[in-house]
């Protein structure tokens, strides 16, 4: 299991150096609420669903809508929850290869 806290590069780089063979990982960040403030502050909020990218959309000001993206830009990070190790092993590959785009 990892633990791992920082910025969002840094916790990309900590579970690349675990390979593949992750059978679990969990990041223990602090529990942040999105707010308008927090949405202006941020370059780029992305969602990892269409639902809680309309979501953001609403919660955003005309100053931020422009931010708001889908993670993977035309689909939806598939949910694991109440799923096999296999469909949260296939969840985090495709989070870490959506991350690429992000990461520049």
């Amino acid at each position: 299991m990892v633990r791992a806290s920082g910025s969002a590069t840094q916790t990309y780089q900590e579970v690349q150096k675990l390979g593949r063979g992750v059978d679990r990982i969990e990041l223990k960040l602090d529990e942040v609420q999105v707010s308008p403030e927090l949405m202006e502050w941020a370059d780029t909020v992305l969602a990892m669903d269409k639902a809680n990218l309309a979501a953001l959309r609403n919660l955003a000001g005309e100053h931020t809508a422009g931010k708001v993206a889908l993670y993977l830009g035309d689909e939806d990070v598939p949910d694991p929850w109440g799923q096999n190790e296999a469909a949260f092993a296939s969840c985090v590959e495709t989070i870490l290869t959506g991350a690429q785009r992000h990461l520049r």
